[in-house]
């Protein structure tokens, strides 16, 4: 409630939007009520926004799901060839190496790579663009008909606006396509080893096939079906609000620091709320000490008979 109609409404304002809201009703109706909107298509309206939180989420949907398709394709890219090469030479410094490039990208945040990222590249070798999906002057240019801007400005043949939104996206994908590498890569040498141990790839080797053709016909052939379970994993990871490294960018994650401040006002208008019925209900100093002397006296009083 505090949330809506913040810490400083008078006591008809609270009550009026509590009823509005239907708070007042027992909890069992108030979930059936919500259950039954949810069927219907409706999630209520957004706090943040005062906007249908269906209509937002089908606004901002599309750049997460565009910056998570290639940062997954990015991930799907590198990290398959490593895992299979680390697999290959288990033990070795090339494992160790992949390891190590692995370990770092389920250690580092994604969010702290993101902003060395833009000071690196951006900032100072300028080989990316900044944050946004677009430079100011290409807004506005192409009509939306999937919400992806790359494949809306392929579908207009305007290959300006594709660069550039391509230079905008390279560098928010290739940092979470790190994330998923990491997991990828892991994922693949583990399945990987696993089927170098079994007996129909030392029969093939036995019979002289090229350790390639073992590795990536034989092997990885078999590595296929449950790795491609594991490559859809990352997917979800890369689509959350804490994970973006595009602060700025019109996506689900740019929801997130509004939704925490708007979580913040909330729990600190709560606690200021709080204080001020303490405050209220609190004896006064000379009324404090009365009291504790009367109760005092009453206990020696007590102890006396």
């Amino acid at each position: 409630m505090l949330a809506v109609v913040g810490d400083r409404a008078t006591a008809e304002v609270y009550q009026r939007t509590r009823i509005e809201l239907g708070l007042d009703l027992p909890l069992y109706q108030q979930f059936y009520l919500y259950v039954d909107k949810v069927l219907h298509g409706d999630f209520g309206r957004s706090v943040l926004t005062s906007n249908p939180v269906l209509a937002d989420i089908i606004h901002f949907f599309p750049a997460t799901l565009e910056l998570a398709t290639l940062a997954t394709l990015f991930g799907v890219a590198l990290g398959v060839p490593l895992g299979v090469a680390a697999a290959a030479n288990q033990g070795r410094w090339q494992d160790q190496v992949i390891r190590v490039v692995g370990l770092l990208g389920y250690s580092v945040p994604v969010f702290w790579l993101g902003l060395v990222g833009l000071l690196v590249f951006y900032a100072k070798l300028g080989w990316v663009a900044g944050p946004g999906r677009l430079d100011v002057g290409y807004d506005d240019i192409i009509d939306p008909v999937t919400g992806l801007i790359l494949v809306d400005s392929l579908i207009a043949g305007e290959w300006d606006v594709f660069v550039n939104a391509l230079r905008h996206i390279v560098l928010p994908a290739a940092l979470l396509g790190y994330f998923s590498l990491a997991y990828i890569s892991r994922m693949t040498r583990s399945f990987m080893l696993e089927q170098l141990r079994q007996e129909y790839i030392i029969t093939a080797r036995v019979k002289g096939l090229d350790e390639g053709h073992v590795l990536w016909h034989h092997a990885f052939g078999n590595v296929m079906l449950p790795l491609v379970t594991v490559i859809a994993c990352p997917m979800p990871a890369c689509s959350k609000d804490r994970c973006s490294p595009r602060p700025s960018s019109p996506g689900r994650h740019r929801l997130l620091p509004h939704q925490l401040a708007a979580q913040c006002r909330h729990e600190r208008g709560a606690r200021q709320h709080r204080d001020r019925r303490r405050r209220l209900h609190r004896p006064q100093p000379c009324f404090r000490h009365a009291l504790s002397r009367a109760r005092s006296e009453g206990a020696m009083r007590g102890a006396a008979r």
